[in-house]
């Protein structure tokens, strides 16, 4: 029998650590070779019978895959995926992993990395080399306190004396003082 039409077969794999898993035959991912198998709910707060358990197993490790007897189980339906939703999600992740990627600088310490996500926080925060930019008006460079920030514009007086009544307080959560 073909494996794709074994999905919804009861089944009992070996695996190379001699565990024998049973279960229903629920997915195939033959990308990043991995099987799922669907087994019941080990979660005793619930006895919904539409909840379950799925045990994914890399084909590398299974020994081996016998059939149990039985007819094909019910593998439920799939409710419908909105691909625009599907889009916005997956460009809200994309946006999350940029910023992720922008807010870490390689280049300074890890209490200055520290510093600069914690200012981050309620505060829009960049880096530009191993300046802390804030606000797009005011640059934060290194050693990272009151007296080394600069305006960047002319209009950044207030931002500028915000700043500078900031860093102490956020410098010393970090453990670089006053």
């Amino acid at each position: 029998m073909a494996v794709k039409q074994a999905l919804g077969t009861q089944v009992s794999i070996t695996t190379v650590q001699q565990e024998v898993v049973t279960g229903t035959l629920y997915a195939l991912d033959d990308t990043v070779e991995v099987l799922a198998l669907r087994q019941p709910n080990s979660n005793s707060q619930t006895t919904d019978p539409g909840v379950f358990d799925l045990r994914w197993i890399k084909y590398s490790h299974i020994e081996s895959c016998e059939t149990q007897p039985g007819p094909k189980g019910d593998l439920g339906r799939v409710g419908y995926i909105d691909p625009k939703e599907l889009e916005a999600k997956q460009q809200k992740a994309l946006k999350a992993i940029d910023l992720s990627v922008k807010s870490h600088n390689p280049a300074v310490s890890e209490q200055v990395q520290h510093l600069f996500s914690q200012l981050a926080v309620a505060n829009k925060c960049v880096w530009k080399g191993e300046s802390i930019v804030m606000f797009d008006k005011v640059e934060v460079p290194p050693p990272y306190t009151p007296d080394s920030c600069k305006a960047l514009t002319k209009n950044a007086g207030d931002t500028l004396k915000r700043v500078k009544e900031l860093l102490p307080t956020f410098r010393q959560r970090v453990g670089l003082g006053n």
